[in-house]
């Protein structure tokens, strides 16, 4: 049995119980950066398990037979995670209804940053790295990819600017024709995971907005929907060319939920990790690597390289798993950092990080804190949780939930805290 192990048990119970915590102690609720976290850890590691096994879905030919190692990890990456939660219990709690600071809106900045945003989605069409127009006869120039991967990012700006724009306009016609045309733009570069963030994001922006808290049926619906979204897109989606609709086939459509688009390897990976974990640390390795990242490659070629990212298919030990770019979650990440003994701690600092930036967003007043508390649960609790690349994670972080401090500025938000 997948699930019959003490550990599991006891797993099960620490994210349940952030769950039911968060749904009742913090503003946003069900919604939450604790909520989607345990929503998250439960999902991957709880029901996507079962649902394969009761389908009889293999990762590689690979059966799981137990989650007991998996678990145990999530185990300590739940604790680290939850005692951040309870120390940021303030900040999370704080009612964006009742703030009283105003948020100063930069229209330069915002203008700006669309601009960088359109520019740079308009040079990747140009360059033949997204079918934007959707040719037949288009072909991916995977090299041009690798050579200005800093361009990609571009995609990365249109998360904030459209919850600003949703927020600011009150969900009318335009802003929402403006979230359909990211999303349509997303779907045709196959980011399925910015989908995700940005649908989860408006969908609490909108309860936001209508006052009201999340509830768990609610926030239990959105990842229902959420789940099929990004694993019809992860089975039909072709990098940069669109949807491939010649994939869906009968044997897709009805097996979506069991075969979650390649993310059942993940939770493979990670079990055959925790059981057998390298005898070498890679210690800093990923910030050191991450840091890098910030310099553009035209300036720095010959950046170190994250070469423990061959750990992770290795993992598996099957044939074709390296080249299907197998990744493996962020708890995989800190054990190949530090051991088992460095999970907890990481887990603590990367979590009391996200409430640190939502704590510095309250003081840029409402409208910042607003649009800042929708995107860090899906940003947070999902999407870093389930990625073990913090290079990738920091550039998208920053510029994802940067651009919100660029266009708010706190000199009268802090007046009016005081006041």
């Amino acid at each position: 049995m997948l699930f019959d192990a003490p550990i599991s048990i006891l797993t099960g119970a620490l994210l349940a119980g952030i769950l039911l915590w968060s749904a009742r102690a913090t503003a946003l609720g069900a919604l939450s950066l604790p909520a989607v976290f345990a929503i998250t850890g439960l999902t991957y590691f709880y029901l996507m398990p079962a649902l394969a096994a009761a389908t009889e879905q293999t990762a590689f030919g690979l059966r799981l037979e137990t989650l007991e190692h998996a678990h145990a990890l999530v185990f300590l990456y739940g604790a680290g995670a939850a005692l951040a939660f309870a120390y940021a219990k303030p900040t999370l709690a704080h009612s964006l209804a009742k703030s009283r600071a105003e948020s100063i809106h930069n229209p330069w900045a915002n203008k700006l940053l669309w601009g960088l945003a359109i520019l740079g989605i308009a040079y990747l069409a140009a360059s033949s790295r997204l079918n934007l127009l959707a040719q037949s006869e288009f072909t991916l120039d995977r090299d041009a990819i690798s050579q200005f991967a800093f361009i990609n990012q571009a995609f990365n700006l249109l998360l904030p600017l459209v919850l600003i724009s949703l927020w600011r306009n009150k969900f009318n016609l335009t802003s929402l024709l403006i979230l359909i045309a990211a999303c349509a733009i997303f779907l045709q570069a196959g980011f399925r995971f910015r989908i995700a963030i940005l649908l989860c994001a408006s969908v609490t922006l909108y309860f936001v907005q209508q006052n009201k808290r999340p509830t768990l049926i609610a926030a239990s619906l959105a990842t229902i929907a959420g789940i099929y979204i990004v694993n019809l897109i992860g089975q039909i989606r072709r990098y940069g060319q669109g949807l491939d609709l010649s994939r869906l086939d009968t044997s897709a459509g009805q097996n979506v939920f069991a075969s979650f688009g390649g993310e059942l390897s993940i939770v493979t990976v990670t079990e055959r990790l925790a059981e057998n974990p390298p005898n070498t640390l890679i210690t800093f390795d990923p910030w050191l690597i991450a840091a890098s990242r910030l310099v553009p490659s035209f300036i720095w070629p010959d950046k170190p390289e994250a070469h423990y990212l061959s750990l992770y298919p290795a993992a598996l030990g099957v044939e074709g798993a390296r080249g299907a770019g197998v990744a493996a979650p962020q708890q995989a990440e800190f054990l190949l950092q530090f051991g088992w003994l460095g999970v907890a701690p990481l887990s603590f600092l990367y979590f009391s990080v996200a409430c640190g930036i939502y704590k510095a967003l309250l003081r840029r007043g409402r409208d910042a804190a607003v649009v800042g508390a929708c995107l860090i649960p899906a940003f947070f609790g999902y999407y870093m949780q389930t990625r073990g690349y913090f290079f990738q994670i920091l550039i998208d972080g920053a510029f994802i939930i940067a651009p919100i401090f660029l266009i708010y500025s706190t000199k009268r938000a802090q007046q009016a805290l005081q006041t």
